[in-house]
Protein backbone atom coordinates (compact mmCIF):
# COMPACT_ATOMS: atom_id res chain seq x y z
CA UNK A 1 0.00 0.00 0.00
CA UNK A 2 1.06 3.54 -1.26
CA UNK A 3 1.12 6.18 1.61
CA UNK A 4 0.26 10.13 -0.10
CA UNK A 5 2.11 12.65 2.11
CA UNK A 6 -0.34 15.06 3.37
CA UNK A 7 0.76 18.21 2.16
CA UNK A 8 -2.16 20.28 3.25
CA UNK A 9 -1.58 19.02 6.82
CA UNK A 10 1.67 19.76 6.39
CA UNK A 11 0.96 23.19 5.33
CA UNK A 12 -1.18 23.53 8.31
CA UNK A 13 1.34 22.24 10.82
CA UNK A 14 4.14 24.68 9.23
CA UNK A 15 1.97 27.46 9.40
CA UNK A 16 0.68 26.71 13.02
CA UNK A 17 4.75 26.44 14.23
CA UNK A 18 5.35 29.75 12.87
CA UNK A 19 2.82 31.30 14.37
CA UNK A 20 3.80 29.93 17.44
CA UNK A 21 8.05 31.38 16.61
CA UNK A 22 6.22 34.09 15.82
CA UNK A 23 4.92 34.50 18.88
CA UNK A 24 7.38 33.56 20.93
CA UNK A 25 9.92 36.31 19.16
CA UNK A 26 7.06 38.97 19.53
CA UNK A 27 6.87 37.70 23.43
CA UNK A 28 10.73 38.18 23.71
CA UNK A 29 10.55 41.46 21.79
CA UNK A 30 7.99 42.55 24.30
CA UNK A 31 10.07 41.65 27.10
CA UNK A 32 12.93 43.41 26.07
CA UNK A 33 10.96 46.63 25.11
CA UNK A 34 9.73 46.28 29.01
CA UNK A 35 13.48 46.03 30.59
CA UNK A 36 14.31 48.71 28.46
CA UNK A 37 11.50 50.91 29.71
CA UNK A 38 12.32 50.52 32.93
CA UNK A 39 15.81 51.55 32.41
CA UNK A 40 14.63 54.69 31.19
CA UNK A 41 12.28 55.24 34.03
CA UNK A 42 15.17 54.27 36.76
CA UNK A 43 17.21 56.72 34.71
CA UNK A 44 15.06 59.57 34.71
CA UNK A 45 13.84 58.75 38.62
CA UNK A 46 17.65 59.32 39.29
CA UNK A 47 17.99 62.54 37.23
CA UNK A 48 15.17 64.22 38.72
CA UNK A 49 16.07 63.48 42.30
CA UNK A 50 19.33 64.87 41.41
CA UNK A 51 18.19 68.11 40.16
CA UNK A 52 15.77 68.13 43.32
CA UNK A 53 18.61 67.80 45.23
CA UNK A 54 20.80 70.23 43.69
CA UNK A 55 17.79 72.78 44.21
CA UNK A 56 17.32 72.32 47.58
CA UNK A 57 21.05 72.64 47.60
CA UNK A 58 20.34 76.50 45.57
CA UNK A 59 17.71 77.05 47.90
CA UNK A 60 19.53 76.21 51.17
CA UNK A 61 22.42 78.78 49.71
CA UNK A 62 20.04 81.76 48.54
CA UNK A 63 17.77 81.60 52.13
CA UNK A 64 21.70 81.39 53.94
CA UNK A 65 22.74 85.01 51.64
CA UNK A 66 18.99 86.65 52.36
CA UNK A 67 19.21 85.94 55.98
CA UNK A 68 22.98 87.19 55.97
CA UNK A 69 21.47 90.27 53.95
CA UNK A 70 18.73 90.57 56.20
CA UNK A 71 20.68 90.85 59.91
CA UNK A 72 23.33 93.11 57.96
CA UNK A 73 20.77 95.86 57.19
CA UNK A 74 18.77 95.52 60.33
CA UNK A 75 22.75 96.14 62.23
CA UNK A 76 23.70 98.57 59.29
CA UNK A 77 19.81 100.61 60.45
CA UNK A 78 20.28 100.27 64.01
CA UNK A 79 24.16 100.89 64.04
CA UNK A 80 23.45 104.18 62.00
CA UNK A 81 20.33 104.96 64.73
CA UNK A 82 22.63 104.99 67.30
CA UNK A 83 25.36 107.20 65.22
CA UNK A 84 22.52 109.76 64.50
CA UNK A 85 21.53 109.57 68.51
CA UNK A 86 25.03 110.33 69.62
CA UNK A 87 25.13 113.02 67.08
CA UNK A 88 22.79 114.77 67.64
CA UNK A 89 23.30 114.01 71.81
CA UNK A 90 26.59 115.99 71.07
CA UNK A 91 24.94 118.96 68.98
CA UNK A 92 22.51 119.44 71.75
CA UNK A 93 25.34 119.22 74.58
CA UNK A 94 27.58 121.60 72.30
CA UNK A 95 24.74 124.12 72.28
CA UNK A 96 23.63 123.61 76.03
CA UNK A 97 27.33 124.33 76.97
CA UNK A 98 27.43 127.77 74.61
CA UNK A 99 24.29 128.48 76.59
CA UNK A 100 25.76 127.97 80.11
CA UNK A 101 27.50 131.44 80.19
CA UNK A 102 23.73 133.16 79.81
CA UNK A 103 22.43 130.81 82.50
CA UNK A 104 25.23 132.19 84.88
CA UNK A 105 24.50 135.60 84.47
CA UNK A 106 20.45 135.44 84.66
CA UNK A 107 21.29 133.50 88.63
CA UNK A 108 24.33 135.90 89.17
CA UNK A 109 21.91 138.55 88.69
CA UNK A 110 19.00 136.67 90.70
CA UNK A 111 21.29 135.87 93.21
CA UNK A 112 21.85 139.16 95.40
CA UNK A 113 17.93 139.01 96.27
CA UNK A 114 18.06 142.87 98.06
CA UNK A 115 19.66 144.16 94.83
CA UNK A 116 17.55 142.11 92.67
CA UNK A 117 14.41 143.42 94.29
CA UNK A 118 15.10 147.50 93.92
CA UNK A 119 14.91 146.43 90.19
CA UNK A 120 11.34 147.62 88.73
CA UNK A 121 8.83 144.90 89.09
CA UNK A 122 7.88 144.99 85.32
CA UNK A 123 11.68 144.58 84.53
CA UNK A 124 11.66 142.12 87.15
CA UNK A 125 8.72 139.68 85.36
CA UNK A 126 10.29 140.20 82.40
CA UNK A 127 13.59 138.65 83.07
CA UNK A 128 12.17 136.39 84.69
CA UNK A 129 9.90 134.86 82.26
CA UNK A 130 12.46 134.93 79.67
CA UNK A 131 14.67 132.76 82.11
CA UNK A 132 12.15 130.42 82.47
CA UNK A 133 11.36 129.66 79.07
CA UNK A 134 14.92 129.21 78.60
CA UNK A 135 15.19 126.92 80.70
CA UNK A 136 12.36 124.89 79.49
CA UNK A 137 13.40 124.78 76.16
CA UNK A 138 17.20 123.18 77.88
CA UNK A 139 15.20 120.80 79.92
CA UNK A 140 13.28 119.38 76.63
CA UNK A 141 16.71 118.96 75.37
CA UNK A 142 17.75 117.36 78.51
CA UNK A 143 19.27 119.96 80.77
CA UNK A 144 19.65 118.88 84.72
CA UNK A 145 20.54 121.10 86.85
CA UNK A 146 21.72 119.51 90.36
CA UNK A 147 22.75 121.86 93.71
CA UNK A 148 25.29 120.49 95.71
CA UNK A 149 25.48 122.30 99.12
CA UNK A 150 25.91 120.26 101.90
CA UNK A 151 27.06 117.22 99.93
CA UNK A 152 30.61 115.24 100.40
CA UNK A 153 33.04 116.86 97.16
CA UNK A 154 33.03 114.83 94.27
CA UNK A 155 35.46 115.13 91.61
CA UNK A 156 33.43 113.93 88.95
CA UNK A 157 30.42 116.40 90.03
CA UNK A 158 32.85 119.57 91.35
CA UNK A 159 35.11 121.65 91.14
CA UNK A 160 36.98 122.97 94.48
CA UNK A 161 37.99 126.94 93.60
CA UNK A 162 38.60 127.51 97.24
CA UNK A 163 38.63 126.03 100.57
CA UNK A 164 36.09 127.53 104.73
CA UNK A 165 37.50 126.22 107.64
CA UNK A 166 33.88 124.94 109.68
CA UNK A 167 34.19 124.25 113.63
CA UNK A 168 32.08 121.33 112.96
CA UNK A 169 33.79 117.71 112.09
CA UNK A 170 30.63 116.65 110.32
CA UNK A 171 31.10 119.05 107.57
CA UNK A 172 34.62 117.97 106.20
CA UNK A 173 34.99 117.78 103.18
CA UNK A 174 31.53 118.72 102.60
CA UNK A 175 30.54 121.65 100.24
CA UNK A 176 29.74 124.98 101.98
CA UNK A 177 28.98 127.05 99.41
CA UNK A 178 27.89 126.69 95.47
CA UNK A 179 28.93 129.57 93.11
CA UNK A 180 28.05 127.22 89.92
CA UNK A 181 25.23 124.40 89.82
CA UNK A 182 26.08 121.43 88.16
CA UNK A 183 24.81 120.82 84.70
CA UNK A 184 24.11 117.49 83.45
CA UNK A 185 22.63 116.85 79.85
CA UNK A 186 21.18 113.51 79.68
CA UNK A 187 22.80 112.09 82.87
CA UNK A 188 26.37 113.42 81.65
CA UNK A 189 28.14 116.10 83.39
CA UNK A 190 28.19 119.03 80.84
CA UNK A 191 29.95 121.55 83.45
CA UNK A 192 30.54 120.35 87.22
CA UNK A 193 29.69 123.09 89.82
CA UNK A 194 31.98 125.68 91.17
CA UNK A 195 32.39 124.84 94.86
CA UNK A 196 33.51 125.99 98.14
CA UNK A 197 34.77 123.17 100.71
CA UNK A 198 34.77 122.96 104.12
CA UNK A 199 37.88 121.73 106.12
CA UNK A 200 38.08 121.06 109.44
CA UNK A 201 41.59 121.56 111.41
CA UNK A 202 42.96 119.00 112.80
CA UNK A 203 44.11 120.57 115.61
CA UNK A 204 40.86 120.72 116.71
CA UNK A 205 40.15 117.00 117.30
Amino acid sequence: MIFKKDTKNEKKLNGDEAVVNNNSAGNELILEEGEEGDINANKKLRELRERLKNCEKEKSEYLSGWQRSKADFINSKKELATEKESFVSFAESSLIKDILPVLSSFSAAMADKKRWEEVPLNWRQGVEYIYSQLMKVLENRGLEIKESINEFFDPNLHEAVGEEEVADLEKDHRITKVLSPVFLQKGKVIQPAKVIVGYFPKNKE
